[in-house]
This record gives C-alpha cells, structure tokens and sequence, in this order.
C-alpha cells in the first residue's frame, strides 16, 4: 500500500506503542491517589511533561504550562472558549482565519450565535498579509487564532511574526494550532499563549494531545471534576498517553532532518511530474511544508479519481479528513481565489517523511492511467 495522507493520521511509531504499552501495564496507578503506587504514577507524569517541555524547544516552555489532552480538537477548543468566557468583559471581537481547522473555525461561528464578532482574515498564496492583521486589531480584540500550517495545503505561516504583531498591538491573546507544524516545519511560538498538538499526525497515539498555556493566561475549563491539571482540564490523567507523547516528541526530534529531506525529494519529484500532467493544476504556494502536496483535477471529479486510486492500494485524500463528510468544495481552496467547479475537484497528498521515490513514480503512472481511462467532467 502506498499511503498519501498522513495529514489525516499517521502510523504508530513502534518505541510509541512500546512505551505507551509498558505504561499501560505497569504504572496503571492513579496519578491523584495519595498511596504510593499513585504518587509514582504521579512521578512518571510530571517527568513526561518535562520531557515533553525539552522537545518543544526552540520556544521555551515549563512543564507547568503543558496540559494533556485528547487532541488537538480538545486543545483548540479549550483555548478558545476557554479564553472568550474568562475575559468577555475586555471584549468580544476575536480574529481568525478563513482556512483554519474545524475544530477552530465551528468554535468561532459557535461564539459569533452567541454575540461574539469574528473578522475573518483573508488569504493568499503568500500567506497572510501581517499589515491585514495589524488593522484589524482593536482595544476590544481578545484572542487571535492562526495555524502554524494549512493542514489541506500546506501554508506555513510566519506564527513568530503574526504572534509578535498581535503583542505589540493589542492586549489579546494568541492561539495557535500547531498540530501540522510541530517537527515538520521549524517555527517559534515564543509569542503565543496557547499552542495545540495532536500526537496522531506524528506517528503517536491517537486521542492524546497537548495544550501549552502560558502561564500568563487563565482559562475557564470546558470539563469540571477533579480539578486535575490545576483545574483546567480534569479528568484522571493519562500516564501513559503523556509517556507515548514524550516518546513521540523524541522520536521526531530525533528523526526530523531525515524525514524532512525525504519528504522535500518526494515533492519536488511529483510537482515536476504532475506539472506534466495538463489536466492537473499544482496549488501553489509561495512557502509551503514538505510534507503536504495539492493539486487539482481540472477535467476530472477528484473524487471518482481519489476512489480510484485507492482501488490500486494508493491512498490519497480530496480534502480534510475533518470536514470530507460535508457537502461542497474546500473552503481552503475558496479562500484561496479558486472557481467553485476546482474546490470540489482538489486532491491532498501528504507525507509522513518514511516514503521512497519509488512510491512517488508508482502513483504518477497510476494517476496518468486512471486519468486516461476516466470519463472527463462535463
């Protein structure tokens, strides 16, 4: 199988599974139990988060500021309603963008029904314009919401300068996203409040993740109970998905010239060959991460082609896997200038930094083939 969606989730590294198995087995303690067997889990759990601190460098975190949680999902919706409902009183204008994940962008139009205002900033193929930004700040802007990578397309955007402008021209916070970004692309958080990550697009466990809180912010919790994680996330903690995240964390680091260097040969070898292809279309983007790839079929509905090549063990997706159930195009790829017609013919490919040109020349052939015997969009 050749498998092109690692935006979507990725394998489970084997030293992942290992240690979240052994976590599993033999500190199954609970962290908040005062007997001893609890308070080693407890241990184990404050060690992994200082592990976990040291692989997020260069930005500068303490363990105390790590919250583990389920994902990034839990993690940008805690930071968004957790930081709206603490501090409406400053204000309710909030800014965002027009290609951000669901799990940011549902929260937004959630808080927009309930009286919050949203501006929404635009985009373009060289990402966002930090002058937009700046203009659209106010005295009674509290948060701003940016993703550190378009996880359909693979924008990078400038995060230490976004995040520095919101700084120097407001008194919002920021949030990002950082789940397409973290270990695939070097960028530093050093000006933001909140960073979300979920350890499943990175070779980790899925249903674990982390949000880093500064320790600046205060949040109101979105779960209530046992006040663990000093209140804002309770819930009994997950030793071993914080053990796997630190081992995840590790290994990426750890692998992360390789894997980049790989994945940048594996691009630039398809954009050269699909740029041969006249009824593809490369999205392009200026400054874009290695590790996402997307293109759009001009003639072809992308999903008959998607089904098709995943019929020839080729796995590639039409857009986020998010928001693949809904109806109509990409909302990226409309925020981006396309016609309606190409943002329901789009097709991500995405890797892990693992695969082979080998691979890359197999799904080439494949995709001419199909292409070839296809009946052609009317």
């Amino acid at each position: 199988m050749i498998y092109f969606d690692n935006a979507a989730t990725t394998t489970v590294d084997k030293e992942v599974i290992n240690s979240y198995k052994k976590a599993l087995e033999d500190n199954f303690g609970n962290a908040s139990s005062k007997h001893r067997f609890g308070q080693d889990s407890e241990r184990l759990y404050i060690k992994a988060k200082k592990q976990i601190a040291k692989y997020l460098a260069p930005t500068e975190v303490s363990p105390e500021e790590i919250i583990i949680t389920s994902g990034a999902t839990e993690s940008n919706n805690l930071s968004i309603l957790g930081i709206t409902n603490r501090y409406y009183k400053r204000g309710k204008h909030i800014i965002t963008t027009e290609v951000e994940h669901p799990s940011v962008l549902e929260v937004f139009k959630h808080l927009e029904k309930n009286g919050f205002e949203i501006t929404y900033l635009s985009v373009n193929k060289d990402g966002i314009d930090i002058e937009e930004l700046r203009k659209k700040l106010r005295h009674d802007t509290i948060l701003v919401s940016i993703m550190g990578v378009n996880n359909e397309v693979g924008s990078i955007f400038d995060i230490e300068n976004l995040s520095k402008t919101v700084k120097e021209n407001s008194n919002a916070f920021f949030h990002c996203d950082a789940t397409q970004a973290l270990s695939k692309v070097k960028q530093n958080y050093k000006y933001c409040d909140l960073i979300s990550f979920s350890a499943h697009k990175l070779h980790g466990i899925k249903g674990s993740g982390l949000l880093v809180k500064r320790k600046n912010v205060d949040l109101v919790p979105v779960f209530f109970g046992g006040g663990q994680e000093d209140g804002y996330r309770s819930g009994t903690k997950n030793l071993p998905a914080a053990i796997a995240l630190a081992t995840t964390l590790r290994v990426a680091e750890e692998t992360y010239d390789t894997r980049r260097k790989k994945a940048e040969s594996l691009k630039t070898y398809l954009i050269s060959e699909l740029n041969k292809i006249d009824s593809v279309e490369i999205v392009d983007i200026k400054n874009s991460s290695p590790f996402i790839l997307s293109f759009i079929t001009k003639k072809h509905k992308a999903s008959v082609i998607a089904e098709a090549l995943s019929e020839k063990d080729i796995m590639v997706s039409t857009k986020s896997a998010c928001s693949s159930k809904n109806l109509g195009g990409s909302y990226v790829l409309n925020a981006y200038g396309y016609s309606e017609k190409d943002t329901t013919n789009g097709i991500r490919l995405s890797f892990c930094g693992n695969e082979d040109i080998i691979q890359g020349k197999i799904f080439i052939d494949e995709l001419k083939a199909i292409l070839d015997r296809t009946k052609k969009n009317e």
